[in-house]
């Protein structure tokens, strides 16, 4: 015997159009979250929907608070219209990891990225200090008192960079000045919270031509400042044609272990200085031989 009720309860078809009106607002968020779209026009170009559809469920999103428009403007035909992006800060995600003998736990934002902390910070960084002689939360102890500003975020990023990059680099340079010139540069400026160049990114301006615009690259790699990169180009074929690298403000300073000089080099400038990562090394030591000096 069927069950019947009376009422107020939404029939069959008011139920569809509720999920297809979810499933539009979805396809949109999709779209923007991932980076495929920025503007209407590319959200209805893509997401197939009608403009004023299109119009209608991303006044929803933006009113909502899950998608903003930013400062930035992007060329539309007509008047410049403003990029569209996701509010990666609206909610956090509880993720979890259930392996047979333990589980792992990380809050994310909408990127998805890790909202680090400190804690998290130090636990993922364990098991890959462990064969120097260090935990995660040593390490994390001694880089926040040497990098009081930075965030649990730039500490990650101030570890890993130093871990995979500037320290190999660091030993490397070292050893083989023993032997031959040695000539080092940072590019790019130094931000707050270890931001600033890619690794990489001088890519595009080191294969720079005069009219190229190298949209074909990368976008970490792309030329921004047509003189600097110039300036880039002409760096490296000094250094290809004499063995010499010589800087638009004057000679590139030899790196030696004892004096250890870099060129910055970045569109505000080039200038001869002591690599600030060079110091970075003694945070490295096995626990119980901070006295020993740089290893």
């Amino acid at each position: 015997m069927a069950n019947t009720t009376s009422g107020q309860g939404s029939t069959s078809r008011e139920w569809q159009g509720d999920l297809n009106a979810i499933k539009a607002s979805a396809a949109l968020l999709s779209l923007v979250g991932s980076g495929r779209a920025r503007s209407r026009s590319a959200l209805t170009e893509l997401s197939g929907l009608s403009r004023a559809t299109v119009h209608q469920k991303l006044a929803g999103l933006i009113d909502a608070g899950l998608i903003r428009e930013t400062e930035e403007t992007l060329p539309s035909g007509g008047r410049p219209t403003r990029a569209l992006d996701l509010n990666r800060d609206f909610a956090v995600v509880l993720s979890a990891d259930i392996g047979e003998q333990h589980i792992r736990v990380a809050v994310t934002d909408l990127q998805p990225r890790i909202k680090m902390d400190f804690a998290l910070c130090a636990e993922l960084l364990h098991e890959r200090v462990l064969p120097r002689g260090l935990t995660g939360s040593l390490i994390v102890e001694r880089y926040r008192r040497a990098l009081p500003s930075h965030s649990p975020r730039g500490i990650w990023r101030a570890v890993a960079g130093d871990l995979v990059f500037q320290l190999p680099a660091m030993r490397f340079a070292r050893l083989h000045a023993r032997f031959n010139p040695v000539y080092k540069y940072l590019y790019g400026p130094l931000e707050a919270d270890e931001l600033g160049a890619p690794h990489g990114a001088e890519v595009g301006s080191v294969w720079y031509r005069d009219g190229s615009n190298g949209r074909e690259l990368p976008e970490r790699q792309r030329v921004a400042d047509a003189g600097f990169a110039g300036a880039i180009h002409d760096l490296w074929a000094s250094f290809i044609k004499d063995e010499r690298p010589r800087a638009p403000n004057g000679e590139w300073p030899l790196y030696h272990a004892e004096k250890p000089m870099v060129l910055r080099a970045a569109p505000a400038g080039f200038g001869a200085t002591l690599d600030p990562f060079d110091r970075r090394e003694a945070l490295w030591l096995p626990a119980g031989h901070e006295d020993r000096g740089p290893v």
